[in-house]
């Protein structure tokens, strides 16, 4: 065999090893890409459900706000008909005297407050706000919203550890609250950063199994699926 061809085989040797490294390489990237994507197309899922949440909440107020306002709109006109000249700031203080609803707006007003703050990306006034709102009043309805957004304001400030603790607060206090599911999938997100992974499994699995309707569920099943594919691999 001439000298050339020897070359030639060996050149040719080397590039197959070559454009088998590579394509592992390249295959390997290219799994590791895909992992990140889903990694963060889930965390988008989980801001795009939070603002649907706070959407939600907007909407209560706006409209309650509305019925104030048409209750305003017809206490003026019934005055402007009968002849009576009596300031709108009157006939708000009447109306709430008349419905004994003082004292809940001002307790709308301390909790508007603190998810103000909180909107703002004021995560520390906010949640000292939170905290103050449910000293002062323990009994309201909206106690354990400010809960969650204690854990939120944690959560914003990559606080995993304390973010935790508060959720874990929901379903301890408030054990008929809507929020358990959203304060478990939060409970297994904040696991998942602190490395505690077989525990974050644990809880995406109880969240399928005891809210098997919820949106939390459909999350959750994708990010068990994430893992069972990960170990397969």
């Amino acid at each position: 065999m001439s000298k050339n061809k020897i070359i030639f085989l060996l050149l040719c040797f080397f590039a197959c090893l070559f454009s088998s490294g590579c394509a592992s390489f390249v295959s390997r990237n290219v799994t590791s890409d895909l992992k990140n994507l889903k990694d963060e197309l889930f965390f988008l899922q989980i801001q795009c459900s939070e603002l649907k949440q706070n959407y939600a909440e907007l909407c209560m107020k706006v409209c309650s706000n509305c019925e104030v306002l048409d209750t305003l709109s017809t206490l003026a006109n019934n005055n402007l008909n009968n002849g009576i000249s009596t300031p709108v700031s009157a006939s708000l203080t009447q109306m709430n005297q008349d419905d004994n609803s003082s004292s809940d707006d001002a307790i709308v007003s301390s909790y508007q407050r603190a998810y103000s703050d909180y909107c703002m990306g004021k995560f520390d006034i906010a949640c000292s706000g939170f905290e103050t709102f449910i000293e002062k009043h323990p009994n309201s309805d909206l106690v354990p919203q400010a809960q969650f957004y204690i854990g939120e304001c944690f959560y914003s400030d990559n606080m995993w550890d304390k973010a935790l603790e508060e959720y874990k607060k929901i379903e301890q206090n408030y054990k008929i609250s809507r929020l358990i599911p959203s304060a478990r999938l939060k409970i297994a997100l904040c696991l998942e950063f602190l490395n505690r992974r077989n525990e974050a499994l644990n809880i995406f699995s109880s969240i399928v199994k005891d809210f098997p309707q919820s949106h939390e569920s459909s999350m959750s099943k994708e990010r068990l699926k994430t893992y069972s594919n990960a170990q397969k691999r």
